[in-house]
């Protein structure tokens, strides 16, 4: 069986399949550790929404009737409204093409992206994967405040995430809030280059740090480095993170200027320990921001951090290793998680550990290292014993 799209993953973990359909995942979702990520990230994400529904809200005496359907119509429109009477040629022909629609929803999609607006997803600089991952493909679908939504849909979203992340080449037009492109180095070479074997990764060039004996590595991933440049219409993207609750802004300074991030390469190895679990190591450079003189780059990094559409693996390099000396800038969920310090040869460096699994970072050679576990028979001191062996 092939990987399992999020639809069918959604309907999965919401007992909307059959019994032979949910007997045939459950046998994929054994043996795929792709899609057994996503649908962590998924139930994580549902988890988090009924915990603060269920904290949040005090049930109604009388049953509570939405009107989902007229809801979903006045969101549509809003979508196409822009300062102007007429929705813009690209909106109308984005809607047009859209092949989803609130009445073709299944029940537990329409419970999850209800649950978003209704709780306000607080935007983090950055998380750990599982749940930034799931929140940041709905987050900025609605937002409740005096009932104003944001413009962007799930699907703009994701696709300018998808194309930052990919690192491709050329320009991404972010439908009014400006527009990104990239410089990419050598076109013919792709962004991510993945290696079976630590060997063939040395081999091309790619330094890796050393395993102990009963540790092996299944596969390397590398992503290249690139330069993306962000020209930006700072009144309509500050609208955005108004609506998104985040506190910050995006200097005035910057509306219709280039400023810049320099991502460097990220390595990340998938490795089997000597039981066959699976721990996921990433080293992560700091990025190196770039704008005209007299801009604060702390709070434009700040502000950076909190777009919707900036990828994970940006929004991780983007972290200024130099506060490892007072603190590291890795926030907390309250999941009822566990969040220590400890040192790693000598290196300051923190633990989380939840019902979703365990990490530990730490610094090395002005470097975020994380290692990763999603498993239960892997626990956060077994990653600390990882990390100390790791050169």
């Amino acid at each position: 069986m092939k990987c399992l799209d999020q639809g069918r993953l959604q309907a999965y973990l919401d007992g909307e399949v059959s019994r032979k359909e949910r007997k045939e995942i459950a046998v994929h979702l054994e043996h795929c550790r792709q899609c057994q990520t996503l649908l962590k990230e998924m139930k994580t994400l549902d988890d988090w929404v009924r915990l603060r529904l269920d904290g949040s809200f005090a049930l109604p005496s009388q049953p509570l009737t939405i009107q989902t359907d007229q809801a979903w119509e006045r969101f549509n429109r809003h979508l196409q409204e822009s300062g102007t009477k007429k929705p813009s040629p690209h909106t109308t022909h984005t809607h047009k093409k859209m092949k989803w629609g609130w009445k073709n929803m299944k029940q537990g999609t329409k419970r999850w992206i209800s649950g978003i607006a209704a709780a306000g997803i607080i935007v983090g600089s950055f998380s750990i994967p599982q749940v930034q991952a799931a929140a940041s493909e709905f987050l900025s679908i609605f937002r409740v405040k005096q009932v104003e939504f944001v413009k962007l849909t799930e699907s703009d979203l994701s696709q300018m995430a998808s194309w930052l992340d990919e690192r491709k080449a050329g320009t991404l037009d972010l439908k009014g809030l400006g527009k990104v492109w990239t410089d990419a180095g050598d076109a013919k070479q792709d962004r991510n280059q993945t290696y079976q074997t630590a060997e063939q990764a040395m081999k091309a060039g790619h330094a890796l740090p050393s395993l102990p004996q009963d540790h092996t590595v299944i596969e390397v991933n590398v992503q290249q480095p690139v330069t993306v440049n962000f020209k930006l219409n700072t009144d309509e993207v500050n609208k955005m993170l108004r609506q998104l609750q985040t506190g910050v802004s995006i200097d005035a300074k910057l509306n219709g200027k280039v400023f810049a991030l320099d991502v460097p390469k990220q390595v990340q190895m998938l490795i089997k320990d000597e039981r066959g679990a699976h721990i996921e190591f990433t080293e992560i450079n700091p990025v190196n921001l770039r704008a005209d003189k007299g801009v604060d780059l702390a709070e434009l990094r700040q502000a950076l951090l909190s777009l919707p559409f900036l990828p994970e693996n940006i929004k991780k390099q983007l972290i200024d290793i130099n506060d490892f000396d007072s603190t590291l800038p890795v926030p907390v969920f309250d999941r009822g998680g566990k969040i220590k310090e400890v040192k790693i040869n000598g290196a300051k460096g923190m633990v989380q550990s939840d019902q979703m699994g365990s990490s530990v970072f730490w610094e090395k050679d002005g470097k975020l290292r994380v290692l990763t576990s999603y498993q239960a028979d892997v626990d956060a001191e077994q990653l600390v014993r990882l990390a100390q062996q790791m050169n």
